[in-house]
């Protein structure tokens, strides 16, 4: 009587790729503080303004909407939030943003990615500042958010 030993040969495993949400958002660390300065007869007539370069990073598997919102200032005028990419791209849209508490959209994104952009704070609506007694400085404390679409 002849018997035959076989081996297994072959088996098989299931490999599943499980992509999850993922949003993340950075502003540059050596931009953590931004000076509107009014220390001339131009910016107190015309307002001031300043464009950080690479000020936000983000990252997003999918489709996004960043969002920005700031403490109130106790003085009059507008405040722009302005955001453009580093690097062109068609599937984002941006809305100048006149800051305020309420969250509001300042980018949308169509797609997911990694991008960094530039922001730009905009105080030529707010023109015309001047101290009855003392000198001051107003602060805001502006919030960053990034969420899926």
């Amino acid at each position: 009587m002849l018997f035959s030993i076989q081996a297994q040969q072959s088996d098989n495993v299931t490999l599943n790729i499980i992509l999850r949400p993922i949003q993340t958002i950075t502003v540059n660390p050596l931009q953590k503080t931004v000076d509107l300065i009014y220390d001339s007869v131009d910016k107190y007539e015309q307002g001031d303004s300043s464009r950080q370069t690479e000020h936000l990073e983000i990252f997003s598997s999918g489709g996004f909407a960043v969002q920005v919102s700031g403490t109130s200032f106790e003085m009059d005028g507008d405040i722009k939030i302005i955001a453009d990419p580093v690097q062109p791209n068609p599937t984002y849209s941006f809305t100048s943003v006149d800051l305020n508490q309420t969250p509001t959209d300042l980018i949308i994104g169509g797609r997911g990615g990694r991008q960094k952009f530039n922001v730009t704070y905009d105080n030529s609506g707010g023109a015309n500042k001047y101290f009855d007694k003392e000198y001051k400085t107003y602060t805001s404390e502006i919030t960053y958010t990034i969420t899926a679409r």
